[in-house]
């Protein structure tokens, strides 16, 4: 039978998956097959005896249910600080929209960039006149 674990408690080592005939089965921690913990929103595949869910294992083509809670904040921050201009630190964190949204309008910062290095330059030397 196929399903989608609707919690798993690590300090209890059970769990509760919501099947596709609309029944909850509860599992154990022992019964788990599969090489990763079990997470909340995993599809999995399991035998049900009574209200119980026995042989538990994660149903095949299902990587795109994996937990994305996994990511660095501190590397987020760097890509922030060195390219969050291009959206690198969204397109890290598994956002692609805002990412693309971020990559299609980052050619708006020049002017901003170009402004703030005065409208005095020559060939990218500030003059320091103003100073004296």
């Amino acid at each position: 039978m196929k399903g989608q674990i609707l919690d798993f408690s690590v300090q209890k080592n059970e769990g509760v998956i919501s099947a596709a005939d609309g029944a909850r089965y509860t599992f154990s921690g022992s019964e788990w097959k599969g090489d990763v913990q079990p997470n909340r929103g995993m599809w999995v595949d399991f035998e049900a005896q009574e209200n119980n869910a026995i042989g538990v294992y994660r149903a095949l083509g299902q990587a795109a249910s994996a937990p994305r809670g996994n990511k660095s904040k501190a590397a987020a921050t760097l890509w922030g600080a060195f390219l969050g201009g291009l959206g690198a630190h969204k397109f890290y964190m598994g956002s692609w929209g805002w990412g693309i949204v971020y990559l299609l309008t980052c050619w708006l910062y020049i002017p901003f960039i170009t402004q703030s290095m005065g409208s005095n330059t020559k060939h990218g030397v500030r003059s320091c006149n103003h100073i004296f």
